[in-house]
């Protein structure tokens, strides 16, 4: 699947460097962002897990007319819910704490520019794939491990699939920023893990 996927990366890549050259515009811009990841489902994922921050940046290249095909990387850190866990589970100690996920993506998304030339507030939308490298930091406890065996974590790394939209403004000749919302599907043995993030960033 990653020889897939890195196929997939390349042929991108060609298909966007070609096709700018027919583009008048600026041929790349570079993103850089961040902002709140709310968890969603299923509910093992949303009841145990925060809102937390991400951050996010990427190199998108003009492919065609309205069309800009973005290679990024974005981080989201996920903060265990201790709290509301113990609520669920009385067995959790008062003094348990960790079990962040740090959840590593790098994909590609295809955005859409859904505004015509003029506008001074530009709607636009994305969909995109990658893989998210997913992992759990330690758990400390006073109790013995083997009680949170339920929490325990292996390291992974899952596809995973975006959609999204938002809008984006001129805030300076060369820079523009952007307002954008993505529902994330990350592929699980089990249930998907879905994530909702909020991303405020700029564009140059």
């Amino acid at each position: 699947m990653k020889k897939t996927f890195y196929l997939v990366i390349a042929l991108v890549l060609v298909f966007a460097l070609t096709g700018s050259a027919q583009v008048p515009s600026k041929p790349f811009n570079i993103y850089a962002g961040g902002g709140l990841t709310a968890p969603s489902a299923p509910d093992l994922f949303k009841d145990t897990h925060k809102n937390s921050f991400h951050a996010t940046a990427g190199l998108g290249f003009n492919a065609y007319p309205f069309i800009q095909f973005v290679g990024k990387v974005e981080y989201h850190a996920m903060l265990m819910d201790w709290d509301e866990i113990r609520t669920l589970d009385a067995l959790i100690d008062a003094g348990t704490e960790g079990g962040m996920k740090n959840i590593w993506m790098y994909g590609v998304d295809a955005r859409f520019s859904l505004s015509a030339p003029g506008m001074p507030i530009k709607p636009f939308g994305l969909a995109g794939v990658g893989f998210a490298s997913i992992s759990q930091s330690d758990i400390t406890t006073v109790l013995n491990p083997a009680d949170l065996v339920a929490y325990d974590f292996d390291n992974e790394t899952k596809f995973y699939f975006n959609l999204g939209g938002g809008i984006e403004f001129q805030a300076a000749p060369m820079i523009t920023l952007f307002l954008q919302g993505r529902y994330v599907n990350i592929k699980q043995d089990g249930d998907n893990l879905i994530m909702i993030p909020i991303t405020l960033g700029i564009k140059l």
